[in-house]
């Protein structure tokens, strides 16, 4: 072995130590400077030496753009969804059932984090990464390798010998940090901003070009071993997942095992308060997931044809703050339908600044009895979109305005009706309507239509403020 394929091989394991340390233990080893200067080290040698290069070095992390996108694969075992629990009554009926099925009480439960983010599984030969899935439906996945190996805290290869192949589950998620980062730079440019972490986590990963992946800071949390060739065996989950930190993946640190159900709901209880990183986690969840941790009464318990009898995932509530309702404006959207939302003074809820909420249509706006100048409660609907829950009566003071539909459209002059048996109103201008023009082209560009790189709000406005563009064909 020659003397600069010793310093290669040494390099990587170093910066596969400090990897680790810094992206999965968050316990940096070295200053950032040291680990910059080993990585231009092993880029120089590998740039004299290109022989030597070999798919899981850490300085291959993002690649050339896969011949065929995301093209289909085949889970190993399948990718189940979870049952849904949303009060406690849910978990006490869940657990009788477990109960009643074993024929006694399980011999204690595994709770973790539910991650707001994109579910991912990450297939390894002999300890090296050589796939990536989106869950898909369960059974077939979109094929994500080469986005995948740019996140810093998934393994190129794992710090241990590992078994023959292991098929793992995770959450790719995106921190509230990069989060916010992100969303003021597509805003600053013009594009649109995404609602939440969880979208912006599975836009992420599907993009054309890993560099884009790369730069948007992704992150895992792996939960689970779904498939396994070789290798040891485990009595319970809890020993399956303490073995892949062992490896060297990411576990959240904030789950617990726990004896019995009152502990359970103690866990959910306490994750709740914190569900928006309030605990000091830059991640945001929205529920808990409980798990038999024997993986033999798991095996006992078996699956219905949808989900594991063994795990349920508690979901939280949507929040409710309350605010003034400013003013009540229209759009007019790619199909014509013209919808009533809201302007509200911001208020923080679900995770996100809101300034203006869906009020759906005119019918259910009278219906709830909303008006300019009331104090509203507002909410995340499934914690996505914001939504005006209703007025509070009792903070109703002076002479709150009755909304009403205009009868014209405010930006293209022409007749707004409502067809006879329908609740939407719409624009009668066709395109001819400049806000029906702006939200058609734009979806005609988005990742839904042609999937135009770089065609965002800010561009379709200034092309059709210039005169350059009035159709799609344009």
């Amino acid at each position: 072995m020659s003397e600069a394929e010793d310093r290669i091989g040494e390099l990587r394991e170093l910066l596969r130590k400090h990897a680790h340390a810094y992206y999965v233990l968050d316990q940096p080893s070295i200053p950032d400077a040291e680990y910059d200067m080993l990585y231009r080290q092993l880029e120089e040698l590998e740039a004299a030496h290109p022989d030597l290069v070999v798919p899981d070095s850490p300085t291959q992390r993002v690649g050339a753009p896969p011949a065929s996108l995301f093209g289909s694969v085949r889970h190993r075992a399948a990718m189940f969804s979870l049952d849904n629990a949303e009060s406690p009554d849910d978990l006490d009926a869940w657990a009788e059932k477990v109960e009643r099925s074993l024929g006694r009480p399980p011999g204690g439960f595994v709770c973790e984090l539910k991650i707001d983010g994109a579910a991912v599984s990450l297939t390894y030969e002999n300890g090296v990464l050589v796939r990536a899935a989106t869950r898909g439906d369960g059974s077939i996945g979109e094929d994500i390798t080469a986005n995948v190996r740019t996140i810093k805290s998934v393994p190129l290869r794992t710090i241990k010998p590992a078994p023959d192949v292991m098929e793992i589950r995770g959450e790719l998620y995106m921190p509230v940090s990069e989060f916010e980062r992100l969303n003021e730079e597509q805003a600053a440019a013009g594009d649109q901003v995404y609602i939440n972490p969880r979208n912006m986590a599975a836009g992420s990963v599907r993009q054309k070009d890993p560099a884009v992946t790369a730069s948007r800071n992704l992150a895992i949390w792996t939960y689970q071993i779904g498939f396994q060739v070789g290798g040891p065996t485990f009595a319970t989950h809890w020993e399956s997942v303490e073995y892949l930190r062992d490896l060297g993946f990411p576990y959240n640190p904030e789950s617990e095992r726990v004896p019995d159900l009152d502990e359970v709901k103690e866990f959910v209880a306490a994750a709740e308060k914190t569900r928006h990183g309030e605990g000091g986690h830059d991640y945001q969840t929205d529920g808990v997931v409980i798990k038999v941790d024997s993986l033999a009464e798991q095996d006992e318990l078996g699956y219905t044809a949808r989900a594991p009898r063994w795990a349920i995932a508690f979901k939280f509530p949507p929040e409710e703050r309350t605010t003034k309702l400013l003013d009540i404006l229209i759009n007019v959207g790619r199909t014509g339908n013209v919808t009533p939302f809201a302007k509200l003074d911001p208020v923080f809820v679900g995770g996100a600044n809101v300034g203006m909420a869906t009020l759906h249509n005119e019918k259910e706006l009278q219906r709830k009895d909303i008006r300019i100048g009331d104090t509203v409660i507002v909410r995340r609907a499934g914690d996505v979109i914001p939504e005006v829950v209703g007025p509070v009566l009792s903070e109703r003071t002076g002479k709150p305005r009755v909304w009403r539909m205009p009868a014209t459209c405010p930006f293209c002059g022409h007749p707004i009706v409502t067809p006879e048996g329908e609740a939407r109103a719409k624009c009668t201008g066709g395109f001819i309507c400049p806000s029906r023009l702006r939200e058609w082209l734009f979806y005609f560009a988005s990742r839904g239509g042609m999937d135009i790189e770089g065609l965002g709000y800010k561009t379709v406005d200034l092309l059709l403020q210039e005169g350059l563009i009035k159709d799609a064909a344009d």
